[in-house]
């Protein structure tokens, strides 16, 4: 039998053996085997990034301080005499060790800590100003827009516009409808009317009670609310549509007409379903049919009528929207659908963004379409403002919007919610669709001053009250002229004191008072001359220049009517049953009459 060899287990035949060419194959495999091992070993030793880390390799040149040391403690040597180099050539040059001061005299290591320093400053800048001016076109302040619940809180804005006064329903060319939302509740969004003819300052039409519908007290009790309004203008007439819904379980669109747009007609209902929501509806009527886009599940949804009534309505048909590279992944919640002069569409797509995330919110998105069937490009132009401006109407989350055009001029009319849960409508203005931008709303197209709301000057600013600047409000005064006439003023004191002042400011005004009551008495700087009623003690009290005296009031009435409390002596009382005057006696415990007699 052969033997083997010690490391590969080759065959050995013995001297006694016939040569057998199986053995001689099977070496020959085995070799082949052991080759192939071998050089495969190689191949992943030379392709390896750990196999040489130069802490392994040992390093006997002149670079390192140490003998049979390894190639990293060198180079971490070489590091080290570069490091001291330079320090030490820095340290000498007065110009590197000058460069290590900034502006506000502090010193840096080196001159690189200075340069990453403030390279990283100026990007943190850059991105500040970035972030500015993303909120650059935001409205600065809500319209004030009237609400029958008095909080002047609304949302959901439609607006239409009238070229002429002639065709203007009621003599207004601005329509506007809406629904009031104080601080979320919806008890109160029910559909309403406001009107202008500038398009900043609102009021209800004369002759009009809003709300122009509301659940009645069974629909309430059943558990129905309103909301989503939108104008329509069918052959000259008004339609505000509505939503009308029992959550998760009925959704309806109400239509209610007029000619004036003071007398609406009786609620319609125009769609009606439990499988579905209509929310948020925008309706276009063109070519002898309504249009109508609607929110349900997240999608915008298609239907169109020739007449609008229950009943008459295509199947819903599903509107695609594609967004532009680099837009957030979003979930549509209210839109409009507004149609330029051109025959383009654009929608105005309220969505959410972060959804289901602490950092969630909403922004306003433009998307482009031929036909209204698909909208493409969309992308957001809109975001609210910036949460740590407290003071800022938009600052939490933006809602519904609606555009209009007056002329060659584009006017956004758009709702949001601040962080303190207030509700307002905000316009933007500008030469093209997405071009809108913030308007200086002080001011209508007239150029007179107008109603503001959340108006907040700074130290030392002025809001002048007429266009004569002579009648203005600033920090710590309140002015009002009457030109070629007088003026006066209120004027705050250091001395937390309100000072009544005349036109010039260095005079006391006279200030004409009815029903004038003082809960606690009077605190005078000067005294001296000035009365009031002391309601502890009933009577009237003057100063003389060093204490409130009695102003003697004379009383009439019977015997039995004798005041008993909150006399003093001398004080003179008409008895009517003896007919004559009696004074309070010195002791102040009886009367006396004009002889002294006791009475």
């Amino acid at each position: 039998m052969p033997n083997q060899t010690t490391n590969y287990g080759f065959k050995k035949p013995l001297e006694n053996e016939y040569y057998d060419i199986t053995i001689q194959n099977e070496n020959a495999d085995k070799i082949d085997s052991a080759i192939k091992a071998r050089k495969d070993e190689i191949d992943a030793h030379k392709v390896s990034t750990s196999a040489h880390a130069a802490q392994h390799i040992t390093y006997n040149g002149n670079a390192s301080n140490n003998t049979n040391s390894s190639v990293k403690k060198a180079l971490d040597d070489i590091d080290d005499r570069i490091d001291n180099l330079v320090a030490t050539v820095g340290d000498s040059n007065t110009e590197i060790v000058d460069a290590r001061d900034n502006l506000q005299g502090q010193t840096y290591p080196t001159l690189k800590d200075r340069l990453d320093t403030e390279y990283n400053r100026l990007n943190e800048q850059l991105a500040e100003t970035v972030q500015l001016q993303k909120f650059q076109r935001n409205a600065e302040r809500s319209l004030v827009i009237p609400t029958y619940d008095g909080s002047g809180q609304t949302v959901h804005p439609s607006v239409k516009y009238f070229d002429s006064l002639a065709t203007a329903p009621s003599g207004y060319k601005y329509w506007m409808a809406h629904t009031p939302y104080p601080n979320s509740d919806d008890d109160y969004e029910n559909p309403c009317i406001a009107v202008s003819n500038d398009g900043i300052q609102w009021s209800v039409p004369n002759g009009l009670t809003n709300p122009i519908d509301q659940p009645t007290a069974q629909e309430i009790s059943d558990g129905y609310h309103m909301s989503d309004t939108h104008l329509v203008v069918v052959n000259g007439v008004l339609e505000c549509w509505y939503r009308f819904n029992k959550n998760g379980v009925v959704d309806k669109i109400f239509r209610k007409t007029s000619i004036d747009g003071i007398s609406w007609s009786a609620r319609e209902v125009v769609l009606d379903a439990t499988d579905k929501v209509f929310l948020s509806p925008a309706i276009l009527f063109e070519n002898g049919k309504y249009r109508l886009w609607y929110m349900n599940g997240y999608n915008i949804y298609y239907i169109e009528s020739q007449t609008g009534q229950l009943g008459t309505w295509t199947n819903p048909v599903l509107v695609p929207i594609s967004y532009r590279t680099g837009e957030p992944s979003v979930r549509p919640w209210h839109l409009d659908v507004f149609k330029d002069t051109d025959g383009k569409y654009y929608l105005i797509l309220n969505a959410i963004t972060n959804f289901g995330l602490p950092n969630r919110t909403q922004v306003l998105m433009f998307g482009k379409s031929n036909d209204g069937m698909s909208f493409n490009d969309t992308y957001t132009f809109l975001y609210p403002t910036p949460k740590d401006s407290v003071t800022n109407w938009d600052n939490n989350e933006l809602y519904r919007a609606s555009m209009v055009r007056v002329g060659s001029m584009y006017r956004l009319y758009y709702s949001a919610i601040s962080s303190r849960n207030t509700w307002g409508i905000g316009l933007l203005e500008g030469d093209s669709v997405e071009n809108v931008n913030r308007v200086d709303i002080t001011k209508n197209s007239n150029g007179d001053t107008i109603n503001l709301k959340n108006l907040i000057l700074k130290q030392g600013q002025q809001l002048n009250l007429d266009e004569g600047l002579r009648s203005y409000l600033k920090n710590d005064r309140l002015k009002l002229v009457k030109p070629g006439v007088a003026g006066a003023g209120l004027l705050v004191l250091d001395n937390n004191t309100l000072k009544v002042i005349s036109d010039s400011g260095d005079l006391p005004a006279i200030l004409e008072i009815k029903g004038l009551s003082f809960q606690e008495g009077i605190v005078l700087s000067n005294k001296e001359g000035y009365f009031y009623y002391n309601r502890t003690k009933k009577r009237y009290e003057y100063y003389n220049g060093s204490a409130w005296k009695s102003l003697q009031m004379i009383e009439k009435d019977i015997t039995n009517n004798r005041p008993t409390t909150g006399t003093e002596t001398g004080q003179m009382f008409f008895d009517a049953t003896l007919n004559k005057p009696i004074w309070r006696n010195k002791t102040n415990d009886g009367w006396v009459d004009a002889t002294g007699a006791t009475v």
